[in-house]
């Protein structure tokens, strides 16, 4: 079966989502990549199955990323390690991602196509037309007692996002919103 990888697939704006969560702040963090900062925090919720439901608040976001927390933590400590031209690193690796596509009309901002909740796994329904959201997954279903991290962001007119962040033990109730990356 073919991995996907972090950089390789993920637009810049799940890049974001993924660095702006911070251990500081509930939910969500005040510093992510790209020279974006969140100006607002998206609360959370994960339930604690193995093919989780995600669901935040105030309508859709442009991307929902989960991941492993020690790939999210490789990434941290070893930024270039996923970065093309090198062979990307398995640590590399998201676990589910699903993120808006460009809008051709407006294509530097992304638009909030993706709906709360969510199932971990879903992907998009093919009715026709331009595609609006993209999925890839990895882990359908999730590792028992492994930690994971589910990120999302919404993009705003004025160009700020905000962000929000849960981190899990999948197949269990526990959840931590206090210490994403």
């Amino acid at each position: 079966m073919k991995r996907t990888y972090l950089i390789a697939i993920v637009t810049p704006m799940a890049a974001l989502a993924i660095a702006a969560c911070d251990s500081d702040s509930k939910n969500a963090g005040g510093g992510g990549g790209g020279g974006a900062t969140c100006s607002a925090v998206i609360p959370m919720q994960v339930t604690g199955e193995l093919s989780p439901m995600y669901s935040w608040t105030d309508g859709a976001v442009s991307s929902l990323t989960v991941a492993r927390t020690e790939n999210l933590e490789f990434i941290a400590a070893n930024p270039t390690a996923c970065v093309p031209p090198n062979e990307p690193d398995p640590m590399c690796e998201l676990a589910y991602s699903r993120s808006s596509l460009p809008n051709p009309e407006n294509p530097e901002t992304l638009p909030n196509n993706v709906d709360s909740p969510l199932m971990h796994g879903a992907s998009p329904s093919l009715g026709g037309g331009f595609p609006t959201e993209v999925a890839l997954v990895n882990e359908n279903p999730l590792e028992n007692g492994v930690e994971y991290q589910a990120s999302v962001i919404r993009t705003l007119e004025d160009g700020n996002v905000e962000c929000g962040c849960v981190r899990f033990n999948a197949g269990t109730s526990a959840d931590d919103d206090n210490n994403c990356l």
